[in-house]
C-alpha cells in the first residue's frame, strides 16, 4: 500500500483525493497513457505497469502490510452496450473451483462527471488467506470502453477510497 508518511499534494486534486491527502498525507502522481491518452492520478508507492494492450492498458499493485498484494487494473474495450453489463454479471456469479464470490452489488453511479456502472463484491480464493474487495467500473471514452477494475485485501478495505478517487481523476 502507498507509504502513508508521505506529505504533499498537488493543485489539481480531485475533492476525494484532496481529502485522502489531508487524511492520510499521500502524495499523488499523474500518468498519461502513450498510446490511448487517458491520464489517471495514482499514489505514490503504488507500482505502475504500462502496456499497449487492450486488454490491460495499465497496472497499479501495492502490498498490504500483511504481505498480501492489491491490485488495480486498467481495461481498454469497444464502448460498452448494457446488455455487456448483464454478461458480465453472469460470469461474476459463476465462480470456478478456486474462488467462492459472494456479496454481489451493481449500481450506476455518477463519479468524476462519468456515468459508471459499478459492479462490486467479495471474493474468496483458495490459495489467499483473506477476502479480497472486487470493484469493477465500466464507462465509456469517446472512442473506448474502460474497465478500471480493483482487488483489494479485505484487511486494508479503506484502499477503495483510493481507487474510487483514482476513477474521479480518469480523464479521457
Amino acid at each position: 500500500m502507498p507509504n502513508f508518511n508521505n506529505n504533499q499534494t498537488t493543485s489539481m486534486q480531485s475533492a476525494s483525493e484532496a481529502n485522502l491527502a489531508n487524511i492520510y498525507d499521500l502524495q499523488f502522481l499523474e500518468y498519461t497513457h502513450p498510446t490511448f491518452g487517458f491520464k489517471i492520478r495514482y499514489p505514490v508507492g503504488y507500482v505502475m505497469v504500462s502496456s499497449d494492450s487492450y486488454l490491460e492498458a495499465l497496472k497499479f499493485t501495492a502490498v498490504a502490510p500483511n504481505g498480501n498484494p492489491g491490485s488495480i487494473r486498467v481495461l481498454v474495450s469497444e464502448p460498452f452496450v448494457k446488455t455487456d453489463y448483464q454478461k458480465v454479471l453472469s460470469l461474476i456469479e459463476q465462480s470456478s473451483g478456486e474462488s467462492t464470490v459472494s456479496g454481489v452489488n451493481s449500481s450506476f453511479i455518477q463519479l468524476g462527471g462519468k456515468q459508471v456502472f459499478l459492479i462490486n463484491y467479495t471474493e474468496t480464493i483458495d490459495v489467499m488467506d483473506e477476502s479480497y474487495s472486487v470493484n469493477q467500473m465500466f464507462f465509456n471514452c469517446p472512442t473506448y470502453g474502460v474497465v478500471l477494475e480493483s482487488a483489494m485485501p479485505s484487511s486494508v478495505s479503506s484502499e477503495n477510497k483510493v481507487v474510487f478517487s483514482m476513477l474521479e481523476s480518469f480523464v479521457c
